[in-house]
């Protein structure tokens, strides 16, 4: 019944937005339909967990597992639902065909990449998963996002690991993370993934800041469990979401034509590593995969910049009011930077 609701909300909001729509509607609009789509999610987090606390101590651990997975696969539903009938938001990308029918089927444990340029990166992200597969994966977020109402609950019930900052208060300055804590959280990462589920994150390590058209220096160390275990190695390319949502913008939904690619590297990593000339050592093989993946995306931005796709500028304060600015492409610097 609340997703009944929640669509027809979402189809009034459609017909009043046709009589009159602008920049600002658009980005209202949106708020509240994203507002919409987490409230069934939110009230499952909270319903659940009464669920999980209920439970004999041995068997806690699996209503929790069993709770994050459903309340993914809902949030992404709701999500869709919502996408659906923001028409003055037009996403166009290739492979989500076949993403939703070949990820997993080898077997293997997947690594889903993104080029960072929104935070509707992870909004679109997620909705692209098949059903059968979102249940599964774990993602690494900023740690003010388990800070944020209603998303907060959700995220942090569905299991997503945060950023250790080392300062946590609301008027730090200082992004400097906590190794050995961030260390706990990588390996509770790969286990994850060993586990036989998926990973996935934004190797550029933070938003694109400037020319989203050119891609930021990807960050080969943190590659290092798609190096150490066999997994799928999938990219998602995105251009055009920092015209929606830029990244100074507190919500998002400006009108934009949003493109881009979802690539299958690999079936295997493995496999992928395995010429000689890539080397043996870890390090090397790191710095070789993190430039197959900024060589992917770049190619893919450059593409689809080159038949009108604008990817948007975050160093540009008029972004903030929608503005779409045209960037030059480019393949970007090779990676020197294994950090």
């Amino acid at each position: 019944m609340a997703l009944l609701a929640i669509l027809a909300a979402c189809l009034v909001l459609s017909v009043v937005c046709r009589l009159g729509f602008g920049k600002i509607l658009g980005q209202v609009s949106f708020a509240i339909l994203v507002v919409a789509s987490l409230v069934p999610p939110w009230l499952m987090s909270i319903v659940g967990e009464l669920y999980v606390q209920l439970a004999a101590a041995d068997k806690k651990e699996r209503r929790r597992q069993f709770l994050a997975k459903a309340v993914i696969v809902v949030t992404c539903i709701c999500w869709r639902a919502a996408l659906a009938v923001c028409f003055w938001i037009k996403v166009d990308l290739d492979g989500i065909a076949e993403l939703r029918a070949k990820l997993g089927t080898t077997g293997r444990p997947f690594c889903m990449l993104g080029n960072h340029c929104s935070f509707f990166d992870i909004f679109l992200a997620v909705t692209l998963q098949p059903l059968r597969k979102v249940g599964d994966m774990k993602m690494i977020v900023s740690s003010h996002v388990l800070k944020m109402p209603i998303i907060g609950r959700v995220c942090k019930t569905m299991g997503h690991l945060a950023v250790p900052f080392k300062d946590t208060t609301e008027t730090a300055t200082s992004f400097e993370v906590d190794k050995e804590k961030l260390a706990l959280v990588m390996q509770e990462f790969e286990n994850h993934l060993i586990s036989g589920g998926g990973c996935s994150w934004f190797p550029e390590g933070q938003v694109n800041k400037g020319d989203c058209s050119k891609m930021q220096q990807i960050r080969a160390g943190g590659l290092g469990i798609a190096v150490r275990n066999d997994v799928e190695v999938w990219c998602i390319t995105f251009v055009g979401n920092a015209v929606s949502w830029p990244k100074a913008a507190p919500i998002g939904g400006y009108p934009a034509r949003i493109g881009g690619r979802i690539t299958c590297l690999s079936e295997s990593s493995k496999a992928l590593l395995s010429d000689p000339q890539v080397g043996n050592d870890e390090r090397t093989r790191c710095v070789s995969l993190a430039n197959m993946v900024q060589e992917t995306m770049q190619t893919t931005i450059d593409e689809f910049v080159a038949k009108g796709f604008v990817a948007g500028n975050n160093g540009r304060k008029e972004n903030t009011k929608g503005t779409q600015s045209h960037s030059t492409p480019g393949l970007g610097a090779p990676l020197l930077n294994t950090s």
